[in-house]
């Protein structure tokens, strides 16, 4: 695969970096390609395994924060109507569900699978927590 590699014209021209023998950043000038390493090097700092005390398991929030939460959480609640579908399908009943964008529910596809006496936490937009 490296032989692979080293034919590209990007890499022939010095236009690629060699991360390791399985990974080249191609098709950037070398300061750019240098800055992306810079922030993958710093995305792989902040995903270090944290080690989380019995009961609770790490976990990474949308902003790359490593968290330690329930490992058998209680009350979920869901904010997006993806987030309550991934929900159902790992058979999590959340106690809070936002309403479907410009609705005063949740999707209707996803009102068989909750239960009847839901809490509405509110609109995508404003949640009310």
């Amino acid at each position: 695969m490296r032989d692979l590699f080293l034919c590209l014209e990007a890499v022939q021209n010095d236009r690629a970096i060699d991360v390791n023998d399985d990974t080249w950043i191609a098709g950037l000038g070398v300061q750019a390609a240098n800055l992306v390493l810079d922030d993958l090097e710093m995305l792989l700092a902040s995903s270090e395994q944290i080690t989380c005390e019995d009961g609770l398991r790490a976990v990474e929030d949308a902003v790359g924060n490593a968290l330690c939460l329930p490992e058998h959480p209680e009350r979920v609640i869901s904010l997006t109507d993806g987030d309550t579908d991934s929900l159902i399908s790992l058979g999590v009943e959340p106690v809070g569900i936002s309403n479907g964008r410009g609705s005063q529910t949740p999707p209707r596809y996803l009102l068989d699978y909750i239960a009847e006496d839901y809490v509405s936490v509110g609109g995508f937009f404003q949640p009310n927590l």
